[in-house]
């Protein structure tokens, strides 16, 4: 659910927060009152098929709402509009019950129908879905995602009566019901299938506890949809999300009471209360480098894992630099092995390969271009990369580029290497691995290799510890071949007083 430039840190959360009192000297049985929360300043999507980071996707759990969602304690799937479902014997076939009670806010119903519809929108070529590649998983979803098969019908997503949703998936995939607490698979209203502009949403109909009550440029307010399947557990009338980038008003209005969580940005030494500090570690989320893999000499692994091998690592990785300096791109999740990477620097080993790539001595190699976002850390690290290759006799050019900016500069052309922090999506190794496979609309390294992508298909047949060892074989592939080189994993810093708030789970 989420990509992030390294200086954004948000915690991945379910709005499941039930008050107690939602200010400081408020008592046990207070009143329910208006839950306000802060996020950084940017331009917000709506559109879940076109959204993509965790500040859009915590916002979606509130509107938005599919099949499952997130237990948030566990992260485990959790049935949301789906009241039960078979999975046939060879493990390829759901079948989904939908809610008799599921409505939208307008208290039209909502039907299997919708949730076809809503999917293959999705997936249909002609919306470029930043996300439409996790369907592929379903039974001819990737040719008509990719155009070479035209028809609707032969993607496996049929709804069998108004309550019952049938889909077929090309491999069992154990993750597949993990995949559907992800936002790109939940319901949209028939009305908004086409509608091209969301910016003016106005009464939109929404399929989750809560709806949009108003919105400005700096702030919106979600009030309880009283159509909701489970609204008599709606707790909170409303919530109030506030943009804002500006430090020292947040926190003086968190410190009045004003604000109950802050998410983003944040003045610690002004704040009164530091028991509200929350801090989640690792968050799973990953900062590397990538290069963009497509063009020569660039396509070529040896050059890749060279220009990797020249690098100062125990300076890079530093615990001075980093919090939790990372070699793998997969956070700690339990049973799944840890791969190993290039190891440090090796500067001999590093000649060789581009001697035997044709390069001897950096010699002939085109100049290396590193774009990177304007922040302290990043142009701390243009340096130190510069130097080192610089050494080799290797040109290098660094492109120090805005936050506002950063995200759109990597989508175009003209560098060699990006960075970017990776928060997965559901919780599940594939989230960060099946992103660099070839087909995949999420690989912004263009990075291509057969054997990469056998073994994350193979994965798709395998359940429990075999699964996870194939992928970790398949991670350590992508890390040896210099496409991915990871820095660190994230941590989320959060300020919210557990002593008045109820209902807040820390998770990765």
């Amino acid at each position: 659910m989420n990509r992030f430039l390294s200086l954004a840190l948000l915690a991945f959360l379910v709005f499941n927060l039930s008050a107690q009192g939602l200010a400081p000297g408020l008592g046990e049985g207070a009143e329910q009152s208006e839950f306000v929360v802060a996020v950084s300043d940017f331009s917000l999507e709506m559109d879940p098929h076109h959204a993509y980071s965790a500040t859009e996707a915590q916002i979606f759990t509130a509107l938005y709402e599919g099949l499952f969602v997130y237990e948030p304690r566990t992260l485990d799937p959790k049935n949301a509009l789906c009241e039960s479902f078979v999975r046939s014997a060879d493990k390829k076939t759901y079948t989904f019950k939908i809610r008799a009670e599921a409505r939208y806010s307008n208290g039209q119903k909502i039907r299997a129908q919708d949730i076809r519809d809503s999917w293959l929108r999705m997936i249909n070529p002609a919306e470029n879905a930043e996300y439409s590649s996790l369907f592929d998983v379903i039974k001819g979803a990737r040719a008509y995602r990719l155009g070479t098969q035209k028809d609707p019908a032969k993607v496996g997503i049929k709804a069998g009566t108004d309550s019952v949703l049938v889909v077929d998936l090309e491999s069992p995939a154990a993750y597949f019901t993990k995949l559907l607490c992800h936002h790109s698979f939940s319901l949209i209203h028939p009305s908004m299938l086409t509608k091209e502009a969301w910016a003016n949403l106005g009464d939109m109909p929404v399929s989750g506890p809560f709806k949009i009550g108003s919105m400005t440029k700096g702030e919106m307010v979600l009030v309880k949809n009283e159509f909701y399947w489970e609204a008599a557990k709606i707790s909170l009338p409303s919530i109030r999300v506030i943009f804002s980038d500006d430090e020292a008003d947040l926190t003086r209005r968190f410190n009045t009471g004003e604000i109950h969580w802050l998410s983003s940005s944040m003045d610690l030494e002004k704040l009164l209360d530091n028991s509200a500090i929350q801090v989640t570690k690792p968050l799973f989320a990953t900062n590397y480098l990538f290069f963009k893999s497509d063009k020569e000499p660039w396509k070529d692994e040896r050059v890749r894992r060279a220009l990797v091998l020249l690098l100062p690592w125990e300076e890079i990785r530093s615990n001075e630099r980093y919090f939790m300096p990372a070699d793998s791109l997969i956070a700690p999740i339990q049973g799944y092995p840890k791969p190993s990477g290039p190891g440090g620097q090796d500067i001999e080993k590093a000649k060789d390969l581009l001697t035997k790539a044709g390069f001897k001595d950096g010699s002939g190699l085109p100049e290396v271009i590193l774009r990177l976002s304007d922040g302290e850390d990043h142009k701390k690290l243009s340096e130190i990369i510069s130097k080192a290759w610089t050494d080799a006799g290797i040109q290098v050019k660094t492109e120090n580029v805005s936050a506002a900016g950063y995200f759109q500069a990597l989508k175009e052309e003209g560098y060699t290497i990006g960075s970017m922090t990776w928060i997965g999506d559901f919780a599940d190794p594939l989230t960060f691995l099946q992103m660099w496979t070839s087909q995949s609309n999420l690989n912004d390294a263009r990075y291509s290799d057969k054997d990469y992508d056998k073994l994350v298909e193979r994965s798709m047949f395998e359940e429990g510890s075999v699964r996870l060892k194939t992928l970790a074989e398949a991670e350590k592939r992508l890390l040896n071949s210099g496409a991915c080189i990871p820095l660190f994993h994230s941590i989320s810093v959060n300020i919210i007083s557990t002593d008045a708030i109820e209902g807040w789970h820390s998770n990765p």
